[in-house]
């Protein structure tokens, strides 16, 4: 007789299970890769994360993903990535801190002269879309007023490209006004007169030229450039030989006394940011009536004072008159390149550390 088989739960001997690989679909979490690794590699190489997953040999999984952004983030909270600002950023908020009374509605430092144009291009073609869009449905004309000279001219050069037609208002029409008569035989392109009409041909639209001296004897004009501008848009010139009105003068065999160091719209200001007592009779009758040089000088701090003026630097021998449009509110609104940025910065902390008063 066979003896039969008994099962026993309690004498059974149970199969060893072999451990199972993980699926793809575990929860198993990956350890975190070494931040320091990471961004070198980023750094470095500029790698982005799809090419970092290549380089660290990992699979290029929605996981793996996430392990080099937390890498990289970590990197940041650790100091071991950091991102230095822009130097133009920083030289724009060491000026912003050195003149503490002033408030800046745009303050601008680009590269080089060629990115300081490009800018100016943009921020006045902004100015002009938003003085359009906010003109009353009564207004049939907004008045832009331009000084001339060559960082304008080059600024004019590249406004074309900036332009998108149709304008924002459609009942509103723009009159570009020239706020002087200025004129040389070679640099003709960088006369206010040209380049008021240029820009009426950029934007499809009116201008006033001034002819002579006829325009001072012109009440409706002065009424315009001394209390209607909508947009006063200067080149800021330095006390060198190669500025514009510096230029001028000269073919007349006249020149600058030696305590202005430059020009805003053509006026000659001193460190005091006011007109030059030196300069002699010849030079003054010559500005107000040869060149019928307008709206006056208190007339400009008024209009920047309500924010309507754009002062432009770019170019040699334009630090000390940069500090000073700056030190007394003529340059709320101001585009500047980096190299004279630098150096009113250096200027303005010298000042102070040794205690003097600008001006």
């Amino acid at each position: 007789m066979a003896k039969s088989r008994l099962k026993n739960p309690e004498n059974k001997k149970t199969k060893k299970k072999s451990p199972q690989a993980p699926t793809p679909n575990s929860t198993v979490p990956s350890p975190e890769l070494d931040a320091y690794t990471v961004a070198r590699a980023a750094w470095e190489d500029g790698l982005t994360r799809s090419e970092l997953l290549g380089v660290l040999k990992l699979d290029k999984s929605p996981a793996d993903y996430n392990r080099v952004k937390r890498a990289l983030q970590r990197a940041i909270k650790e100091r071991i990535l950091i991102l230095q600002p822009k130097a133009e950023d920083q030289l724009r908020d060491s000026i912003k801190q050195l003149y503490p009374n002033i408030t800046f509605k745009n303050l601008y430092v680009a590269r080089d002269r060629l990115a300081t144009c490009l800018q100016a291009a943009r921020v006045i073609n902004d100015t002009i879309c938003r003085i359009l869009e906010t003109s009353s449905a009564t207004r049939t004309r907004c008045y832009i007023a331009v000084a001339g000279g060559r960082t304008l001219c080059d600024v004019v050069s590249m406004l074309e490209t900036e332009v998108a037609f149709p304008l924002p208002s459609k009942h509103c029409n723009l009159c570009f006004v020239s706020l002087n008569a200025s004129e040389h035989q070679s640099r003709f392109n960088e006369c206010a007169n040209y380049l008021a009409v240029r820009m009426s041909q950029i934007y499809h639209a009116s201008h006033m030229a001034v002819v002579g001296h006829l325009n001072s004897e012109d009440k409706a004009y002065q009424d315009i450039v001394e209390e209607k501008l909508d947009l006063v848009i200067c080149g800021v010139g330095g006390s060198g030989e190669s500025g514009f009105l510096a230029t001028v003068l000269e073919r007349h065999k006249l020149s600058l006394p030696s305590d202005v160091v430059g020009d805003l719209g053509f006026w000659p200001i001193t460190s005091r940011g006011t007109q030059s007592k030196a300069i002699g009779e010849d030079v003054a009758a010559f500005i107000t009536n040869r060149l019928a040089v307008a709206p006056g000088l208190d007339n400009l701090r008024t209009y920047a004072s309500q924010n309507k003026l754009i002062a432009i630097l770019s170019g040699d021998d334009k630090v000390k008159v940069g500090h000073t449009i700056l030190d007394k509110g003529l340059g709320c609104n101001c585009i500047m390149d980096a190299q004279i940025a630098k150096g009113i910065v250096h200027l303005r902390r010298r000042e102070l550390e040794s205690g003097g008063e600008s001006g």
